[in-house]
């Protein structure tokens, strides 16, 4: 599937998001915590 996403977009490398599961806020770079609720729950997903 990212494969196929890939030659959708154009891109070819990967990019990493990481986002509070509780409110949201999203990050570039892994946090432990997020900033805005405090909550320690924080997806990462690679497109």
């Amino acid at each position: 599937m990212r494969r196929i996403l890939k030659r959708m977009v154009g891109y070819s490398s990967t990019t990493t998001v990481f986002e509070c599961r509780r409110c949201g806020t999203c990050f570039s770079s892994d946090e432990e915590s997020c900033t805005e609720c405090g909550t320690s729950s924080i997806a990462k997903y690679e497109f």
